[in-house]
């Protein structure tokens, strides 16, 4: 038993037909080793055993130069994929240390674009302590001098996070092989 295995040539195979098959909306030009699938597309096509079909199922086979062979991704391709690994769990750890809690003066308070810009506006328009939540909706008192330490932490926390980000970006930009990608650590700093 055997099967013929069209490809496109140097690249991955495209299908398989079994020799035990019959297959309505294709022709099989033996002469020329070309079968014309259901779409109109005559691709060559080589024969392999049924041991070896079996062996490389599941496998990324190509037909380099007419032998059937498995696919080895080349050093590029597997750089270019842990990098887009490693800037998506980047992004992942950034968003998480991004909006963690702010400690100040005992409480616990968001920490937000939205919280700070309320923040900043409420402590903008009075001279008067403000009245602002911490992160369990417990109202706290803040003279406009706490207000504006805690803005500013919240401020240095976030500009922190986004520089680190940079940081770890452009080591993944700049690494040369996958040994350097995997080094970056992907963890942010937010004890600062």
């Amino acid at each position: 038993m055997t099967y013929k295995i069209t490809y496109h040539t140097n690249t991955t195979v495209k299908a398989s037909y079994a020799s035990f098959l019959s297959y309505n909306n294709i022709v099989i030009d033996e002469e020329n080793k070309t079968i014309t699938n259901s779409e109109g597309e005559t691709l060559p096509y080589i024969e392999i055993t049924e041991q070896v079909h079996r062996e490389n199922i599941g496998k990324i086979m190509r037909v380099v130069d007419g032998v059937y062979k498995e696919y080895v991704r080349p050093n590029s391709e597997l750089l270019e994929d842990a990098k887009n690994s490693k800037i998506a769990e980047i992004k992942i750890n950034k968003s998480e240390a991004l909006y963690l809690p702010i400690e100040f003066n005992g409480s616990i308070f968001i920490n937000s674009e939205i919280s700070a810009n309320a923040l900043k506006i409420m402590k903008d328009e009075t001279d008067e302590p403000i009245e602002w939540l911490d992160i369990n909706n417990i109202p706290i008192n803040l003279t406009t001098l706490q207000a504006s330490e805690l803005l500013g932490l919240i401020i240095f926390h976030r500009k922190n996070i986004y520089f680190q980000e940079s940081d770890k970006l452009n080591a993944v930009t700049n690494a040369l092989n996958l040994q350097e990608v995997m080094a970056i650590d992907t963890n942010f700093n937010t004890n600062l």
